[in-house]
């Protein structure tokens, strides 16, 4: 890499020409562009529901309407929501009852949002607008495309996203009456959704222009049913009492869609409507049906409010599955002791403090369906080619191999618990301790790509799971004019695997480093190079530095990782486990306050022990001709460790190792403020409630994590989550 000319009397900004003629332009005029500020903008939403209630005999209704607008942060996001609701109750006779519960809703997505993503990286020397006013296509035209792409283009798109939904569900009743205690219910279930997608990328949008305009439709509708049959028996005799479930339950799930893009238009005049004048055009079809049924049986036993005893039988079947393993049958029980009913206790002085005490002890089996239709099937991909007279042909390779034999993923576990109150209620809480074991994991495994494919989903693997859950409720003061209560909750788990279906010559598990799979460790890892510093300058009197003979990429300026195995040179085998992928702790706290008519609720949240990669600092998604993190950069005369030499070759990082940092939180997550207004003057007029409150949500966040949103890691360069004010008022006629 040569070394930067340094400013000089004559040549005081040796860089500029390095910059391209738009940077240029800009840094003359003395302009910059704040795409942030141009992408993004202070949210609205307002949501209004009205709603009717009555009834007469043994008749009654509910009907509400609600309409919900939201302009979102980012610039030309928006959504409308339209739903009306109606459910009725029936009661025939004593023993015959119906009801009803139907929801219409409409959803606009309309429109096209500016890229945030794109405006979080774009150069702040490059334009959004020309000399007229109108949105760039390319906010740097002498650049590529990877970072030409003006962020607001996209608001030029003409776009058109309607979606339809219908649910009704609906209930029939039975008390038989020739057995006393002897009840069936008939539940259906049934959902329609419809959707409309078009989207035209015109002459003034970036990828429009390039292609005489490109027309996206996508169409699609869904419907889902369920059908259940639930057959209930209660009976008491003595101390005794007895309740008996039984279920028989279908579902099904179809979905199929149809999508057309076509390219090269004539003009932009009928926008989404002219995919007849399409140059070149293709389309695609989808169609995906799943069902599911389900037997269960479920027999509660209570003796003397005192001995509680709970046995289930479950038999799931999904239709994604092989032939021979469609079905998995999951057994549990439980058991309770209401410790706080027995005579011993009752004379006992704990139960002047002790309120309340009951522990339980629970065993049973889950299944997991966690893979989509059609995952057992194998396919073929299409691979055209010409053939020797130079004309096309069609060709398929296989790119999905079969799995017939993929099946439930079954989790065996035990829990164990105490529900407590103290002080007649003063305290309350719950204490749970967990241990399972997942067995059949729904896992791709990595294959040779000779296949055609370089995975197949297998049941495969083993992993051990414990945790503890701990929520404690204090009511801490409860006065005539001011109450204060608050809420504890506390969750910490740890997975690890026990085997991954790989085994040595001595038949012991072994791990799967394709797949990132470690025995002792969760599924998912931080597995890669430690960055421990930056390479220095070893040799004064040699100003590009000396190599270390042992290291390939000891150049000054680069970045130095940990040599695990003390091997010289860094390989692959010097990769490592960074952290903990996951939280090791997340903890809530709410606390309420009352003082005569005015209330205040204030939720925070925290998680603990997680270490997540931060790309943001990485060279390979933030070229240094992007707008990016200032970071301490590594120079001759600046010999930190921090962060590699600022340079156009990403090589600074020839093992494109991660930047590591711990993504510990607390957040204040919910703030509501309220003032009811007193029964005493509403009388006046004539209404039953009035409300009105203040919410604000995301109000402060601590963290020590570089980036947008150490709860949200997946992609620091979306739109983060937003601190929300919001205003209402309830009221009650």
């Amino acid at each position: 890499m040569p070394t930067p000319t340094p400013p000089t009397e004559s040549n005081p900004e040796p860089w500029m020409g390095s910059m391209t003629a738009t940077e240029l332009r800009m840094h003359e005029a003395g302009m910059d562009t704040d795409w942030l500020d141009l992408a993004t903008r202070t949210g609205f939403k307002q949501q209004h529901n009205i709603s009717f209630r009555g009834g007469v005999n043994k008749t009654n209704y509910f009907v509400s309407l609600n309409y919900t607008d939201v302009k979102g942060t980012a610039v030309g996001n928006q959504f409308k929501r339209y739903n009306i609701r109606f459910n009725l109750d029936q009661e025939f006779t004593s023993w015959f009852k119906f009801s009803t519960s139907t929801q219409l809703g409409r959803y606009d997505r309309s429109g096209s949002s500016a890229s945030f993503s794109r405006a979080f990286r774009m150069n702040p020397l490059a334009e959004a607008y020309d000399e007229e006013g109108n949105i760039r296509s390319a906010a740097w035209e002498d650049s590529s495309e990877a970072f030409s792409v003006n962020p607001l283009s996209s608001l030029n798109n003409k776009s058109n996203d309607i979606r339809s939904k219908v649910i009704t569900n609906n209930v029939v009743e039975i008390k038989l009456p020739f057995v006393p205690g002897l009840s069936y219910k008939l539940n259906t279930g049934y959902t329609y959704q419809n959707s409309s997608w078009k989207q035209y990328q015109g002459m003034d949008t970036y990828y429009g222009a390039r292609s005489n305009g490109i027309l996206n439709t996508d169409d699609w509708h869904s419907q889902e049913w369920i059908l259940e049959n639930i057959i209930t028996y209660t009976r008491e005799f003595g101390k005794h009492r007895i309740f008996f479930t039984g279920l028989y339950s279908a579902q099904s799930y179809e979905k199929e869609g149809n999508g057309m893009e076509g390219k090269d238009f004539p003009n932009d005049v009928m926008y989404y409507y002219q995919i007849s004048k399409a140059a070149t055009m293709s389309g695609s079809s989808s169609y995906t049906k799943q069902n599911h049924i389900s037997q269960m049986a479920r027999l509660n036993y209570s003796y003397d409010s005192r001995y509680l005893l709970t046995l289930t039988a479950r038999r799931d079947g999904y239709s994604a599955f092989g032939s021979q393993s469609k079905f998995g049958v999951f057994p549990s029980m439980a058991i309770g002791w209401n410790i706080s009913n027995e005579h011993f206790f009752q004379a006992s002085p704990l139960a002047k403090v002790v309120s309340n005490l009951k522990y339980r002890l629970s065993w049973g089996k889950n299944g997991n369906e966690a893979v989509g239709a059609y995952t057992t099937l194998p396919d073929l991909s299409t691979f055209n080619y010409l053939k020797d007279d130079h004309t096309p042909n069609y060709g398929f390779y296989p790119s999905k191999l079969a799995s017939p034999s993929l099946g439930w993923e079954t989790t065996q576990s035990i829990n164990t618990g105490i529900d407590f109150q103290l002080w007649n209620g003063r305290i309350q809480g719950t204490f749970d301790m967990y241990w399972s074991k997942t067995s059949d994991l729904l896992l791709n495994r990595s294959i040779p790509t000779i296949n055609g494919t370089g995975n197949i989903t297998e049941n495969i693997g083993e992993t051990k799971n414990r945790g503890l859950e701990l929520q404690i409720t204090s009511n801490n003061i409860a006065k005539k004019d001011f109450d204060w209560s608050t809420t504890f909750n506390l969750s910490h788990y740890k997975t690890k695997i026990v085997n991954v279906g790989l085994y040595d010559a001595n038949g012991n598990p072994v791990d799967d480093i394709g797949s990132r799979w470690f025995i002792g460790q969760p599924i998912s890892v931080n597995y890669d190079y430690r960055f421990i510093g930056i390479w220095q300058i070893t040799d004064p009197s040699n100003p590009n530095g000396q190599q270390d003979p042992n290291y390939r990429y000891s150049i000054p300026g680069y970045m130095k990782y940990h040599d695990k195995d003390g091997v010289n040179d860094i390989t692959p085998a010097d990769k490592e486990i960074i952290g903990s992928a996951i939280p090791k702790v997340t903890m809530g706290m709410t606390n309420t306050f009352r003082y005569k008519n005015v209330s205040l609720s204030v939720f925070l949240n925290a998680q603990l022990g997680q270490t997540a990669n931060n790309w943001l600092y990485d060279v390979s998604h933030n070229s240094y001709r992007q707008n990016r993190l200032m970071v301490d950069f590594w120079t001759p005369e600046n010999p930190t460790n921090k962060y590699p030499k600022n340079s156009l070759d990403t090589s600074v990082n020839p093992m494109s190792a991660g930047f590591y940092e711990k993504t510990d939180f607390l957040r204040v997550q919910d703030v509501t403020l309220a003032y009811r207004v007193p029964q005493r003057w509403l009388k006046k007029i004539s209404l039953n409630r009035l409300e009105v409150y203040m919410n604000i949500k995301n109000l402060a966040t601590w963290t020590s994590w570089t980036g947008l949103d150490p709860e949200f890691i997946s992609d620091q360069q979306s739109t983060p989550q937003v601190r929300s004010f919001t205003f209402g008022l309830k009221l009650d006629l």
